[in-house]
C-alpha cells in the first residue's frame, strides 16, 4: 500500500514556504528602504554639519579680518597721533625760541608795554608794581610804564604802575603783582604760552590740516 501522507503535507510546505518567502523579500525590501532612507539622512546631516562647518568657518575668517583690520587702524591712529604730538612740540619749541628772541628787538619794549597793561588790568587794583629784575631795569623804565599807564587810561582804568625790584622775575616778558603780594601776574612768554599751549596747539592743527586739504 502506498503511503499519501507526503502528498497530502506538499502543498501546506509549498504554503509555508511561500509565505516565509515573501515575508523574507518584505523584511528585506524594508531594510533596503529604511538604509536608503538612513543613507539619505546620513548624507543630508553631513551636508548640513559641513555647510554649518562652512559658515563658522566664513564667520570666523571675517571676525579674525574685521578685528585685523581694527587692530590696523588702532594702531596707525596711533603712529598718527604719536606724529602730531611729536610735531606740535617741535612747532612750539621753535615758536618758543622765536619768542625768546624777541627780548633782542626793536619792538620788544613796545610788546612789553601791552604785557604791563594787560597785567594791570588783570589784576584789578589801584597800584600795581612791574616787577623787574636789577640788571633789566635799563629796558623796563619809568618812561615805559607812563607810556603803559597812558594806555590803560585811554581804556578807562586809573591804574598807578611802580616799579618793584625782584631778582624772581627774569626772562622775556612782564611780571606784575598788587602791593600786598597776594595777587601776581605772570606775563612772561613762557607763562604765556603755558596758558596758551590748548589754544596754540588747536590753532597748529588747524594749520596743519588746511595745508594737508589743499596739498589734496
Amino acid at each position: 500500500m502506498r503511503d499519501n501522507s507526503a502528498d497530502t503535507g506538499l502543498p501546506i510546505l509549498d504554503g509555508i514556504l511561500g509565505e516565509a518567502g515573501a515575508e523574507a523579500e518584505r523584511i528585506r525590501s524594508e531594510a533596503e528602504q529604511k538604509a536608503e532612507e538612513l543613507k539619505q539622512s546620513t548624507e543630508n546631516q553631513c551636508r548640513r554639519i559641513l555647510e554649518e562647518t562652512r559658515q563658522r568657518a566664513e564667520a570666523q575668517r571675517r571676525s579674525v579680518l574685521k578685528a585685523g583690520e581694527t587692530a590696523v587702524a588702532a594702531e596707525l591712529r596711533r603712529i598718527e597721533l604719536r606724529a602730531r604730538e611729536r610735531l606740535n612740540e617741535e612747532l612750539l619749541e621753535q615758536l618758543r625760541k622765536r619768542l625768546l628772541q624777541l627780548e633782542q628787538s626793536p619792538g620788544y619794549r613796545d610788546i612789553c608795554r601791552e604785557l604791563i597793561a594787560e597785567a594791570a588790568e588783570g589784576i584789578g587794583t589801584a597800584k600795581v608794581l612791574v616787577c623787574v629784575p636789577s640788571s633789566g631795569k635799563g629796558r623796563i623804565d619809568r618812561e615805559l610804564l607812563a607810556e603803559a599807564q597812558e594806555l590803560l587810561s585811554r581804556r578807562g582804568l586809573k591804574t598807578a604802575l611802580e616799579l618793584q625790584e625782584d631778582d624772581t622775575a627774569t626772562g622775556p616778558g612782564i611780571v606784575c603783582r598788587d602791593p600786598s603780594g597776594r595777587m601776581v601776574f605772570d606775563n612772561r612768554f613762557e607763562a604765556r604760552m603755558r596758558r596758551l599751549r590748548r589754544e596754540l596747539v588747536r590753532i597748529i592743527a588747524g594749520e596743519i590740516e588746511g595745508k594737508d586739504g589743499k596739498a589734496s
